[in-house]
């Protein structure tokens, strides 16, 4: 009963409490309090022209959405999920004004080309709507499980949000491509942690790692790396018990993802300066110890914050006192003139709690042995963190799902913008010296393959070759494609069993066997219940003024 009255207030809150700001061009909402999260909120184009924002009830199993959109009057708009971001195969909630000027919000669902089709059990459950000027903003909930097969299943992880918009007014939803209007996704952990954080100790201190007005690229993607000092205080231990993101305003959608490290070096060793490209060839080779993540962020994530009894350990007499931010820039507009100065906050504490937190990195190791086949619709690469790594019985696993159909080349796994990654950064206590646990192909293994394939299928690949140039000498039919798939998932593996060291733990970790799953985790029961159609139209309430 508590959350459900709490859906209620934040739905109010959201709904009444927007004010026009300034410059009169956007429409805000209040300030949020990080220590009680009233709701979510999530940037979904480049030009934060659709800004997304939510409100979860599990008691209700509903989660209620209100869009700030600024659009061009009578535009349609549709936002919605799908399994991968794309934009066919998803389902979507569209409002639209047909010829008649009248306001309607519909539920939806695209085929394999993007053709939209308006589905029969209407799951869209409009709750408000107003214009004012060139801002539309409307509100609408969902269940989790709507039981309707054209839907898509709200579930805990990463959920793909669609968004689509188009000019209007229009005649009819049906038959409108949406991959021929402007389209995009952005990834999001939809289903947060509504409970409320812990209160801090009285000695709580915050230090913000940001860049300093860099100047963005008018490229699509740039790593961009800084070299940091922290205080002298950080010579005793303290805890990191929350960090979060300190986006400069105006590059709400350009910042992607930042990284903090830890450079890895004895304490009193002094390090070179940098700022610049993370794989510029001048930046110092020895900067490449600074990899131990301290705090990771990526678009649309809230304040990450350690349960009241362990918090992260950053200082001390052995603990060097540098770090590296890590800022990935999306321009997939090709900007300039953008500066920036966004970075991550860490709030810490001198009193040490209980435990000890640790992060450890899980998945592929980034190694061009693990490649994806062009033309695959979902190819799924798994990194295995093995039982000899953890114990007995205990084994952790990462599969990330890629399509490549637009790609007429394979795609290796690697650090560059071009080639591929799966990783996963677990954080847990109490911490234990592993820091690192990531698989590939067995190196042997992989040669045979290569030998095969020549022998076998009369392909080109040679023992002279590379692993790059002989994975690009295959052609790549879908039989080939499935054999490898086969493969990844049968052969035996290479280890990275690391200690913080960057050591590998004793042992042989080559040709290793995967942990054998013997009691899979059986699916999730579904509870279906009925749901009621939403309303089909409504009287906009629109307001005259500019924007």
């Amino acid at each position: 009963m508590l959350l459900r009255c709490l859906g209620v207030l934040l739905l109010l809150h959201i709904v009444d409490l927007w004010s026009v700001t300034a410059d009169n061009s956007l429409i805000t909402l209040p300030e949020r309090d990080t220590n009680a999260v009233l709701y979510f909120e999530t940037v979904l184009d480049p030009n934060d022209k659709l800004h997304l924002y939510w409100i979860v009830d599990y008691e209700e199993e509903t989660v209620t959405f209100e869009l700030r959109a600024r659009v061009s009057d009578h535009d349609w708009i549709g936002v919605g999920f799908s399994d991968r971001g794309e934009i066919n195969n998803a389902d979507l909630c569209i409002l639209w004004t047909d010829r008649k000027r009248k306001n309607r919000f519909q539920d939806v669902y695209t085929d394999e080309s993007g053709f939209v089709t308006v589905d029969d059990h209407d799951d869209c459950h409009l709750l408000s709507m107003k214009r004012r000027g060139f801002v539309t903003r409307y509100a609408w909930s969902r269940k989790f499980d709507t039981c309707d097969n054209q839907d898509y299943y709200l579930e805990d992880g990463t959920t793909h949000i669609v968004y689509a918009v188009g000019r209007g007014p229009i005649r009819r939803l049906d038959g409108i491509n949406l991959a021929k209007e402007i389209h995009g996704f952005q990834r999001v952990q939809l289903l947060k942690n509504v409970m409320p954080n812990p209160p801090f100790p009285e000695d709580t201190k915050t230090i913000t790692i940001h860049n300093d007005k860099v100047a963005v690229p008018n490229v699509e993607t740039t790593y961009y790396c800084t070299l940091h000092r922290l205080p002298p205080e950080f010579e005793n231990k303290n805890h990191i018990i929350q960090y979060s993101s300190a986006i400069q305003e105006g590059s709400e959608g350009l910042v992607h993802h930042m990284e903090v490290f830890h450079c890895e070096v004895e304490a009193d060793k002094k390090l070179p300066p940098w700022k610049g490209p993370c794989s510029s060839p001048e930046k110092p080779k020895i900067l490449e110890a600074c990899k131990r993540v301290l705090a990771a962020w990526a678009m649309g994530a809230l304040p990450f914050t350690y349960p009241e009894e362990a918090g992260l350990p950053i200082g001390g007499p052995e603990f060097s006192r540098y770090v590296m931010l890590e800022v990935h820039y999306n321009n997939p507009e090709l900007k300039e003139g953008v500066i920036d100065s966004s970075g991550i906050k860490l709030t810490y504490t001198p009193s040490l709690r209980e435990y000890d937190a640790g992060v450890m990195e899980l998945g592929l190791e980034y190694t061009n042995k693990m490649a994806i086949p062009p033309h695959q619709a979902d190819f799924k690469l798994t990194g295995y963190c093995v039982a000899e790594c953890t114990r007995v019985g205990d084994s952790l696993l990462t599969t990330c799902h890629y399509s490549t159909m637009d790609r007429e080349n394979i795609t290796l796994g690697g650090y560059a913008i071009s080639e591929e990654m799966c990783v996963n950064y677990v954080h847990y206590y109490p911490k234990s010296d592993l820091e690192v646990c990531k698989s590939s192909i067995d190196t042997k293994v992989l040669g045979s393959y290569f030998r095969y394939m020549k022998q076998y299928n009369d392909e080109a690949t040679s023992e002279s070759k590379g692993v790059d140039e002989n994975y690009q000498s295959i052609h790549w039919s879908q039989a080939n494609a499935d054999f490898l798939y086969h493969l990844y998932s049968s052969a035996p593996l290479s280890m990275q069993c690391n200690q913080s060291s960057g050591d590998r733990f004793p042992g042989y970790w080559n040709g290793t066997p995967k942990t054998e799953i013997l009691y899979p985790l059986p699916p999730q029961k579904r509870r279906c219940t009925s749901a009621g159609a939403g309303k089909s139209y409504i009287d906009a309430e629109e307001e005259e003024g500019e924007e």
